[in-house]
């Protein structure tokens, strides 16, 4: 009853972990030249990653099955 899932092949250019933080970086430099303090950081980081409707995308991107 068990089934198999392999991991999709991993590599630093293109893994999904990457394409997350990408996109995570690029949604933060809108805010970047407002942010003075580490807990505003923190609270955007938070903001952005809790708009994220989930990660499916970003394995299936680097070649996990859908």
């Amino acid at each position: 009853g068990h089934r198999y899932v392999f991991r999709a092949p991993y590599g630093p250019v293109d893994g999904a972990v990457e394409y997350v933080f990408n996109t995570i970086q690029t949604r933060l430099q809108v805010y970047f030249n407002r942010l003075t303090t580490m807990d505003e950081l923190r609270n955007r980081i938070n903001l952005i990653v809790g708009t994220f409707p989930s990660f499916y995308r970003y394995f299936v991107h680097v070649g996990f099955p859908p």
